[in-house]
């Protein structure tokens, strides 16, 4: 009983590990994603957000980040070198 409680142990530990070294990539790839969209764009004040579309398992290839310019708040697509790929307005107002 005691070898199944310490291999057990051990998975836990180990999948705790696993996730926790995922948690720290994705976010450091999202921070030096933010700082490249920061250096190619001097108009951006400032990043609210920052996301990859891609599923579980595909490798990051675009971001999706919500910016400001001018006052104004953009979603903005880019890739790893933090060039604007496309970019929507997300505060302009919509009349019927």
């Amino acid at each position: 009983m005691i070898i199944v409680k310490k291999a057990l142990i051990t998975i836990i530990i180990t999948v705790v590990i696993i996730m926790l070294i995922g948690y720290v990539s994705i976010n450091a790839k999202f921070h030096i994603v933010k700082e490249n969209v920061n250096e190619h764009n001097p108009e951006i004040t400032s990043v609210e957000s920052i996301n990859s579309p891609g599923q579980w398992g595909e490798w990051f290839l675009q971001f999706t980040l919500v910016v400001e310019i001018d006052g104004k708040r953009y979603r903005i697509w880019t890739n790893e070198d933090g060039r604007i790929q496309d970019r929507i307005r997300l505060d302009a107002n919509i009349s019927n």
